[in-house]
């Protein structure tokens, strides 16, 4: 089976470009590996899986020919302005502005304004159809989506190339939130459906108040007396829109804090366990060993010897 890597160089050309030019654009996409192993392999069972990303600043005219990719493709434009073509569409993203395309679609983009300052992200997963289906976005601006924040594609540009997997948990979390924000209604958009409005209300707060208070119980009865909404209701319809329940959702998020903080401080396994959430050591390991594959002390080796190595 081909890599990623190399289907994207078979099918991405480059229109009138100097060799440096050329080599400069292709040098600037980073390939994501999970354990040695190349991600194409993985992404069935993946929710959602980062193959490539680039953050690329032109400073000439470019034109990017790509022939059908088996991911879509999420560009979001900092500075400058850039063309996107579709078939006969074509779509002229200026700054602060995100567009999706979906996968299997030949595509071409150019820079219309130099500099021109953009991020690409290369999504594919078992979950990307769903998000295809149900309202993938075309184009999206910061105004009309407040959440669309440039910041939320640099930090998924910011991994190793190699990835641990609590990092492809981190990576698909990430990628979900960013894809059901996009998809999402926007906040000038005139529904007249008060129940599509309020739906998307209380499954963000849900999941903004897991992301932001995960050392809690957060449990479905505490939802539930505050949201005034059945505890059924809210698991069902939580667990259809971000692909996880209420439960494993939240320990995705402590999972993920916990790898954090095993990387970036000296604390002790207790002491992130208690941070995190769980209070009992032994039922924590046993989670983060299931959801990475390895201890948190081997975790936290590992990660400092990688450290030690940039």
């Amino acid at each position: 089976m081909k890599s990623f890597e190399e289907i994207f160089t078979e099918s991405v050309h480059i229109v009138h470009a100097e060799p440096e030019i050329k080599e400069s654009f292709f040098n600037h996409h980073h390939f994501y590996q999970q354990n040695n192993r190349d991600r194409t392999s993985d992404q069935i069972c993946a929710p959602l899986t980062l193959l490539s990303s680039a953050a690329m600043d032109i400073r000439t005219p470019i034109e990017i020919q790509v022939s059908p990719l088996p991911c879509g493709i999420l560009f979001y434009v900092f500075s400058g302005c850039l063309q996107l073509s579709e078939g006969n569409q074509q779509t002229l993203l200026s700054e602060n502005t995100a567009l999706y395309i979906l996968s299997g679609k030949r595509s071409s983009f150019l820079s219309v304004s130099h500099p021109c300052c953009y991020a690409a992200l290369y999504i594919s997963g078992s979950s990307l159809p769903w998000f295809e289906r149900n309202g993938a976005p075309h184009i999206r601006t910061a105004a009309q989506y407040p959440s669309l924040t440039r910041s939320r594609f640099t930090r998924l540009l910011g991994y190793s190339s190699v990835l641990a997997e609590a990092d492809c948990h981190e990576i698909s979390r990430k990628l979900s939130e960013l894809m059901y924000d996009l998809c999402a209604p926007s906040t000038d958009s005139a529904l007249s459906d008060e129940s599509v409005r309020s739906q998307s209300d209380y499954l963000t707060i849900m999941r903004q108040f897991m992301n932001e208070n995960y050392s809690m119980p957060c449990s479905l009865e505490f939802f539930e007396q505050k949201l005034g909404i059945s505890r059924y209701r809210l698991c069902r319809e939580f667990s259809a829109a971000f692909h996880l329940t209420p439960g494993k959702y939240l320990q995705s998020v402590r999972i993920d804090r916990a790898a954090a903080l095993l990387r970036d401080t000296s604390l002790s396994v207790r002491e992130i366990a208690e941070q995190v959430g769980y209070d009992n050591i032994s039922h924590f390991i046993s989670l983060f060993r299931r959801e990475t594959e390895t201890t948190p002390g081997a975790y936290r080796t590992e990660a400092r010897k990688q450290s030690s190595c940039l």
